[in-house]
């Protein structure tokens, strides 16, 4: 299938792959009404259950919920199964494999924080190029790659290469109606509605977001973090059709799925809450509510003081937003002390280089500018002039 096919055929190959996923779904919850009480009680937690058809029913932990999948036969057509997510990420592909290599070249970009735009698009154009041999012979992508092509995806969209964020994104959905991936079809279908965005296709774009909130509801749960990344962009779609009481009525759901946080902080929040409230505090920051924005931050670092080896990279985010949100807020003056306090935290652990460091110290320098700290600002400009070919452009 051409990766560069028009936006009405991309919403075709996307029809394909959410109803086949979701007939599955449809397949898997009505067998799932048939096993022993005993197995539904305790959420199918890792042990097999055998039914009278001989078919088995293994619990995968996906995002701390429970979620099964059948395994057995299902037919001939390798395209009606759904990919064991508990094999190996390559299966039975060799690390000499060139697509096993261009998959960890992707990878190995998304880690570092000084990686080239050009090399991006090198690296684009090689992976896909590899990939076409798979796709035209209709051959299932190992997980690992495609979890790659999707990220990949992510990437071109970020540094603003839209057109290539397409191509990875149809060219995931290509291989998801070869064989999907259940946990990576939403993200897959998310990426391309942002895209058509960016394209200038609001329409096609929010029919798209629309599935992948469909699907995501379905696998992870109605209020599960990914929804929730989903409705926030439905609402940004929303917005840019100027569509008022549609974009209301996401957010009220957007915020009824995450709670309110002056409410949340009464509870007895454990390290597991972290991560639930780092999302929560993206999507009203995402929606422009930086008041709840800033208690959500607020709690997710009160957590991360007394838990040390939760992601270090959510930490960095946090602060710097919560610096943001307070800003934005008028609370200059605490402002320049979080970012201060950001500053010293990514020294300490050797976070001091790349993108995301040089452009906190420039809202350190401009911050300081504004409270007339001469001396902070002057510091702050130097290091982001150190780094500032890692900026991006």
């Amino acid at each position: 299938m051409n990766i560069l096919i028009k936006s009405g055929k991309a919403l075709c190959s996307l029809q394909r792959c959410c109803t086949k996923l979701l007939d599955f779904q449809l397949r898997r919850k009505a067998k799932i009404g048939q096993l022993e009480s005993l197995a539904v009680r305790s959420k199918l937690s890792g042990d097999t259950w055998s039914t009278s058809a001989g078919q088995h029913w293994t619990s995968i932990n996906w995002s701390g919920r429970g979620y099964s999948t059948m395994e057995g036969d299902h037919g001939a057509d390798i395209s009606d199964r759904i990919a064991d997510e508990s094999k190996g990420p390559y299966e039975d592909l060799s690390p000499e494999d060139p697509l096993h290599q261009a998959t960890e070249q992707i990878f190995g970009l998304n880690r570092s924080e000084s990686r080239c735009v050009d090399n991006l698009c090198d690296h684009a154009e090689r992976f896909l190029a590899i990939l076409g041999s798979y796709s035209n012979g209709k051959k299932a992508l190992p997980r690992r790659s495609l979890e790659g092509l999707t990220l990949l995806g992510q990437l071109c969209y970020e540094y603003e290469h839209y057109e290539e964020a397409r191509k990875a994104f149809l060219q995931a959905l290509v291989f998801h109606e070869i064989r999907p991936v259940p946990t990576l079809l939403p993200r897959a279908i998310n990426g391309l509605a942002m895209t058509y965005m960016a394209l200038g296709e609001p329409q096609e774009a929010s029919q798209i977001c629309e599935s992948a909130l469909a699907l995501a509801k379905s696998i992870y749960g109605e209020t599960s973090k990914e929804a929730v990344h989903i409705m926030v962009n439905l609402v940004q779609l929303y917005q840019n059709l100027e569509d008022q009481d549609v974009v209301k009525a996401w957010k009220a759901r957007v915020y009824e799925a995450i709670g309110d946080p002056d409410e949340i902080k009464q509870m007895n929040l454990k390290p597991g809450h972290a991560q639930s409230l780092f999302q929560a505090g993206n999507a009203c920051f995402q929606l422009g509510d930086f008041d709840k924005a800033r208690k959500f931050f607020e709690l997710h670092l009160g957590i991360a003081q007394t838990k040390k080896n939760l992601p270090i990279y959510h930490i960095v985010e946090s602060l710097r937003n919560l610096a943001i949100a307070n800003e934005k807020l008028g609370n200059v003056e605490e402002s320049l002390q979080i970012l201060k306090d950001t500053v010293d935290f990514m020294k300490a652990n050797h976070l001091n280089e790349g993108a995301t460091y040089a452009e906190t110290c420039c809202r350190l320098g401009l911050a300081a500018v504004k409270m007339g700290d001469s001396d902070t600002a002057k510091s702050a400009f130097s290091c982001a002039r150190a780094h500032a070919h890692h900026l991006r452009t």
